[in-house]
């Protein structure tokens, strides 16, 4: 599937979501949030380099970091999703997301990943599932700095410097709340939101009675729509509807009456 073409005000409030929103993993080896300047991104230019959007986040996340690299700053891009192979068996390893030399001329590798995970301490194993439960925010940072980023390709040489640039959200139930325990890696202040089940609609129409919604298409999910929404009457009917023949999540912005995202919702199936 090739997606499909971008809104211009779409594609920059995605931008400056990737760039600008808190890190998700901290420690040795993360990168943490930088700046976008808004005013001086060409959305034409922008619209025209991202071309048909991939319908998974995480494909589109890497295409909105590689913009910022190279056209906000500047840096002499070498490689982008560079795939890694056995030379004796031809089997995949796995892949390089960036090599580049940056502006100070240091040679980098960076990972990049854009996860959702929600906060389910009744669940076996990890309390930290994503939607999809075979996913989790352990495994997923385990995989990402002991083996994305240890990756040695000796045709590439050395590097100076090696990143994991991480973007994501953590979901609590109003039933449960926060976690007293964080996982190792994950922020304190990174950015949180509400999860609930579909048949639990209603917890979130009491708690944000007056708001707009809106839905969160992939690949979508960063940043909502600029000034879309609709009234929280109208979101609860189409979840109902949406879950009577789906089982997919359904991400969603809470605004305020002026548009501004006030709350990150997560909606999954009854059976999750």
């Amino acid at each position: 599937m090739s997606g499909s073409p971008v809104d211009a005000s779409q594609a920059l409030a995605d931008l400056c979501w990737a760039i600008e929103s808190p890190a998700f993993a901290e420690g040795p080896g993360t990168e943490g949030p930088a700046s976008v300047v808004a005013e001086q991104i060409d959305l034409d230019h922008l619209v025209a380099t991202l071309g048909q959007v991939p319908p998974r986040v995480g494909h589109y996340f890497e295409r909105l970091v590689r913009y910022w690299l190279v056209h906000c700053e500047g840096v002499e891009l070498e490689a982008a999703g560079l795939q890694l192979s056995d030379p004796e068996t031809g089997r995949t390893l796995g892949e390089l997301d960036f090599v580049f030399t940056d502006v100070e001329g240091r040679r980098c590798h960076w990972e990049t990943a854009v996860k959702f995970f929600l906060y389910d301490p009744a669940r076996p194993g990890s309390h930290f599932p994503g939607p999809n439960v075979r996913d989790d925010y352990e495994s997923k940072i385990a995989k990402l700095f002991e083996e994305q980023l240890t990756r040695t390709v000796p045709s590439l040489g050395s590097f100076d410097r090696r990143r994991a640039f991480v973007k994501g959200c953590c979901f609590h139930h109003p039933l449960v709340g926060a976690p007293e325990t964080l996982p190792e890696r994950m922020p304190s202040k990174a950015m949180t939101g509400t999860w609930i089940r579909a048949a639990e609609v209603e917890l979130v129409t009491e708690r944000w009675s007056g708001h707009a919604v809106a839905v969160l298409n992939k690949p979508h999910w960063l940043a909502p729509q600029p000034g879309a929404g609709v009234p929280l009457d109208d979101f609860a009917g189409a979840l109902r509807q949406h879950f009577g023949t789906s089982r997919r999540t359904v991400m969603a912005a809470v605004l305020d009456g002026d548009g501004d995202e006030v709350e990150r919702l997560c909606v999954v199936h009854d059976a999750w």
